[in-house]
């Protein structure tokens, strides 16, 4: 928990130096309405790109899915497929590996544990 703590005040201090342009903004005069919508703002695309983080960087370690699970012959690759997920924060999206069967003639999303928990 002292690790959350130290990170949270980091986090913090950062998000005051990008409102405040490192010093060369006042927000004494500011709303409090209108500070806590930028504050949200920030803290929101914040939020969308560490979830695409962590989600493109459990992709990256799903074990490859090297076998069709119907016929068991070689899969090929396909491009991967662009996946959208809405959040509380708002949409975030990622690529997701696709494999082919060509004897099966089906389309496999390899996934390992906890991708898209």
């Amino acid at each position: 928990m002292f690790q959350r703590a130290k990170v949270t005040a980091a986090m913090s201090q950062e998000l005051i130096d990008e409102l405040t342009d490192r010093g060369r903004r006042d927000l004494s005069r500011l709303r409090m309405d209108d500070l806590e919508t930028e504050v949200y703002e920030l803290v929101d695309a914040i939020t969308r790109r560490t979830v695409r983080g962590v989600l493109e960087e459990q992709v990256e370690a799903c074990e490859e899915m090297p076998h069709c699970p119907q016929c068991g012959r070689e899969l090929d690759d396909k491009p991967p497929e662009k996946k959208t997920l809405t959040t509380d924060r708002g949409e975030v999206t990622w690529n997701q590996p696709v494999k082919r069967c060509s004897a099966c003639r089906c389309d496999f999303f390899p996934s390992g544990p906890g991708v898209g928990d």
